[in-house]
């Protein structure tokens, strides 16, 4: 379904992502972990074709073959912060059906919006200033308007950053409930504890390459040593794996010090 070969991308003469190749299928929901710029955001933007590049193909498609409304109504992206203007809620969820609207919203937009709004349990906001808006609040709503958009891949750049648990929970089983239906997310996260509970796959980068990839038999100390340079490790509590950080001291250190 989607497939990164080779993808190399350069900024100002500094490179930001590095020979990154991986596959993913429908029905993953893949958690791309790693330090800051590691160009876990960047990949992101490629993938969504916000930044030009070659290397991604979609159903075996080369990306840059799509047209913008094409690709809008394959891939769904949801950045870090939107910039809601003076929209309100309904009106800002709406602009997501944009790939499919040629003069004005026809009765099955408007239906599609409103159970997207009903299944995000924003009709209280509906009809409120987006930019007035908390920060999981808006949030929320930027992920309602790329799911109107009914892709097949969502794609989402730390979704779940500055906000409380219970929004962290709730916005990840929204993820999560749109990749049981047979398709895919990928989801930028800075939570380890919040990737072991939903993701299927791990993919962990640093200097804009992937150092590995795989589920969570991948999630080892040596691993977290050699990407965050810190100790931790995978233990299971009351039946959950948590990541437990047990300090700056390489892991082999630790062992030889009895």
């Amino acid at each position: 379904m989607l497939r990164i070969r080779n993808l190399s991308f350069s900024y100002r003469n500094k490179k930001i992502l590095d020979n990154v190749t991986f596959s993913a299928q429908k029905g993953e929901l893949i958690a791309i972990l790693g330090p800051n710029g590691a160009g876990k955001s960047t990949l992101l933007k490629c993938i969504a074709g916000i930044l030009k590049c070659q290397g991604v193909e979609i159903f075996s498609k080369p990306l840059e073959q799509y047209t913008r409304r094409d690709l809008a109504r394959i891939v769904g992206y949801v950045p870090q912060r939107i910039d809601p203007g003076m929209l309100n809620v309904y009106n800002l969820i709406l602009l997501g059906r944009k790939p499919y609207v040629s003069v004005s919203p026809s009765k099955e937009d408007i239906e599609i919006v409103n159970r997207v709004v009903e299944r995000l349990n924003l009709q209280h906001l509906v009809f409120q200033r987006a930019k007035n808006l908390s920060g999981g609040e808006l949030q929320k709503v930027s992920i309602a308007r790329a799911l109107v958009q009914e892709p097949e891949i969502l794609l989402l750049d730390e979704p779940t950053n500055n906000l409380d648990p219970k929004n962290q929970i709730e916005i990840m089983e929204i993820v999560q409930d749109f990749v049981k239906s047979r398709k895919m997310a990928l989801v930028v996260m800075h939570e380890i504890n919040l990737a072991l509970r939903f993701a299927d796959r791990f993919i962990f980068m640093k200097d804009g390459k992937i150092v590995r990839d795989g589920e969570r038999s991948i999630l080892t100390p040596d691993l977290f040593w050699e990407v965050y340079g810190v100790n931790g490790v995978v233990k299971e509590i009351l039946d959950t794996p948590v990541f437990v950080l047990r300090g700056k001291e390489s892991p082999g250190s630790r062992e030889n010090a009895g």
